[in-house]
Parts: C-alpha cells; sequence; structure tokens
C-alpha cells in the first residue's frame, strides 16, 4: 500500500514471550514508541496491523514486543519480515539524510548539468549505501557520501553528483 512505508526489519527471536529484534531503516533507534499502531508483514499490503507493547533501546539495538506476537515461534516465524507505519507516523531524517521513496524517481545530474538516469534503487552494504541509476539501458552504483553527493533537492526530484573519472564509465 502507498502509504505504508517499511522502518525495520525484523532479524530474530529475543526471548521466549514474542520480542523480536530490529534492524532500523533509519538507524535511529527512538523511533518506535508504546501503544504505536504499525504493520508488520512480508510486504506492505500483506502487512497486518498491531500494537508496539514495549521497546527496549539499547545503544543502536532495538527489541521490541508486538501484540500480534505472542511467544518465540511466533517471533522466529516473523524473522525476515518488515515494519511498517503510516506516512503520518514517519519521522524527518536526520539531516542530510533522506527516504528511500523520496529518492527513487529522483533525476541524477553531474555538477555541470550533464543527465545521467534516474534513481531507481537503493542497495545497503556494509561499507555504505549505494545508489543504482538507470540510464537508458545503462545501470550504474554511486556511493552515498558526501564526496559523490553533492546535493539532494527532494522537491525538485533532483539530485546532482560528482564524477570521477573511471565511477561511472567502469560500470557502463
Amino acid at each position: 500500500m502507498p502509504d505504508r512505508f517499511a522502518i525495520a526489519g525484523i532479524t530474530g527471536a529475543f526471548g521466549i514471550k514474542g520480542y523480536v529484534k530490529l534492524r532500523l531503516a533509519s538507524g535511529r533507534p527512538g523511533g518506535l514508541k508504546k501503544r504505536q499502531r504499525v504493520y508488520v508483514g512480508p510486504s506492505a499490503d500483506a502487512a497486518v496491523e498491531t500494537t508496539v507493547e514495549d521497546v527496549i533501546v539499547h545503544r543502536q539495538n532495538v527489541v521490541v514486543k508486538l501484540s500480534a506476537i505472542t511467544n518465540r515461534t511466533d517471533a522466529e516465524a516473523r524473522r525476515g519480515e518488515m515494519l511498517f507505519v503510516g506516512e503520518g507516523d514517519l519521522q524527518a531524517p536526520p539531516q542530510n539524510s533522506y527516504f528511500i521513496h523520496d529518492l527513487v524517481g529522483c533525476s541524477v545530474e553531474t555538477s555541470d548539468g550533464r543527465l545521467l538516469g534516474v534513481l531507481d534503487e537503493v542497495f545497503h552494504s556494509a561499507g555504505g549505501d549505494l545508489w543504482s541509476v538507470r540510464g537508458g539501458e545503462k545501470k550504474f552504483l554511486i556511493p552515498a557520501v558526501k564526496e559523490f553527493i553533492r546535493e539532494v533537492r527532494i522537491a525538485d526530484r533532483v539530485i546532482v553528483v560528482r564524477t570521477i573519472e573511471g565511477l561511472i564509465e567502469s560500470q557502463e
């Protein structure tokens, strides 16, 4: 459903009472609150409504108890599923960070105005995010770091990047 946005992925069970461990999409652990309505499922359209009963935050790790998950077996079965919220419950991302759904579809151009293509996907890796740009039949990845991402204008749907020799040509 277009009005539901993924905020976390379930990575496993914690304890025997149905708590689940989360990998947050934003990296900020303070976003979930008790009694908050969320949706859990393999996709936004298949997710079922549930309520956050408890939140445990320890450094960057988050463990939650959801009303729809009552024991460890249920929690283990949900591994790989996602937590979704409605648009009104999204927390604003930190400065110089963006929601993936805002980035996808933006035009990507160089500092000198040359159109490279459209951002069509974001990949998470151990070294940081990679932005996939499709320009016609060509597709290439740009590291999402300040050395390459010069400007993001969500309102204009434009991302300005700095390229270096070999960054785009080596992937074409």
